[in-house]
């Protein structure tokens, strides 16, 4: 895991993506949750500078 990118952070993502799909317009996506999120596939997804300039990190769920 990158430093930057905390377990309490992950923990914070998971809650709030299960959040978004209990709630969904699509009945059977309210049936899913997020069990886990992966770190960055590759390490530039998570440099400082890619993040500034592209304004977002790329996880997978």
């Amino acid at each position: 895991m990158h430093p930057s990118l905390t377990c309490a952070f992950y923990e914070h993502l998971e809650w709030q993506l299960s959040a978004v799909l209990s709630r969904s317009p699509n009945r059977s996506r309210r049936r899913y949750w997020c069990d886990g999120i992966l770190d960055p596939e590759w390490a530039e997804d998570y440099q400082p500078e890619y993040v500034r300039r592209t304004r977002q990190i790329r996880l997978r769920a």
